[in-house]
């Protein structure tokens, strides 16, 4: 009876992550297959017209979760397709541009793609450039890797004339294999303070758990309360007058503008694409 017990709990557990080790195999496989075929071929490279590179960018969106499963080497080809792209910029001036407002879902990045959020875009303004830079990036994949028991769910940008927000969804398992998951979804919201051709400078307001995300009872309204919002720019004014502290403006680029995809980059270069949600 126990031994039975044993082999149903092993297997309970074992079929996900199976299957999910699958789909990622089948998935590389068909974006390898995609890289070999199309992404190296310079003559598609610059005869696709700006509807082609898109609908490409949506498969490989697909096939690399986002990103996350591509190669180095897949996402320097990628690159390629994305800076054609942002030649063909149809906007002038995006970040002044109506068109950028609205609610926008990330659909492609070649970085961790919690860093589209102004928290961490914030964390990265206040690290100097050289060996605390490179600190930070690799804190950021160590971050991830330690999160690898978690799935990311939606990452949203919803934008107004005043303000960016960044919502980001997780859902991580109590126990590998069994339907006991807690999920919920943290949202940013940054300052616009001013906007260049095709840039922003930002300063964080507040982060925390958006309301009625999470789905813990006993803490869902804990969670939820306005309460437990970290009130960034407050606490900001006050280190300010702390003589070594400075507070962080980072600068999001928009580099590729039309009515459904959007392109940004931080302060690394690292690149975000997006789809407007309607």
């Amino acid at each position: 009876m126990q031994s039975l017990f044993l082999l149903i709990v092993c297997t309970i557990i074992a079929i996900p992550i199976l299957n999910a080790f699958t789909v990622k195999v089948i998935n590389k496989m068909q974006l390898k297959v995609l890289s070999n075929s199309v992404l190296d071929n310079e003559f598609i490279l610059e005869t696709s017209s700006p509807n082609q590179l898109k609908s490409l960018l949506f498969k490989i969106a697909a096939l690399s979760n986002r990103g996350e499963t591509s190669s180095e080497n897949d996402k320097l080809e990628i690159e390629k397709y994305i800076i054609r792209l942002e030649e063909l910029n149809p906007t002038e001036n995006p970040v002044e541009s109506d068109m950028i407002n609205g609610e926008w879902e990330l659909l492609y990045s070649n970085t961790n793609l919690f860093r589209s959020s102004p928290f961490f875009m914030a964390s990265r303004a206040i690290c100097k450039e050289g060996k605390q830079a490179d600190r930070f990036n690799r804190f950021c994949d160590l971050h991830r890797s330690a999160l690898s028991f978690t799935s990311i769910g939606k990452v949203k940008q919803i934008i107004t004339p005043e303000l960016l927000t960044n919502e980001f969804e997780t859902i991580g398992s109590v126990i590998p294999g069994l339907p006991m998951v807690i999920k919920g979804t943290i949202k940013s919201v940054a300052e616009i303070v001013s906007s260049s051709t095709n840039e922003w400078t930002l300063q964080m307001i507040s982060t925390r758990i958006k309301e009625g995300t999470s789905n813990i009872p006993l803490f869902k309204r804990v969670l939820s309360s306005q309460r437990v919002s970290l009130p960034i720019q407050r606490l900001g004014k006050v280190l300010e007058r702390v003589p070594i502290y400075n507070t962080p403006f980072p600068v999001f680029s928009t580099s590729y503008l039309d009515f459904d995809l959007r392109i940004s980059r931080d302060q690394d270069n690292n690149i975000f694409v997006y789809t407007r949600v309607v």
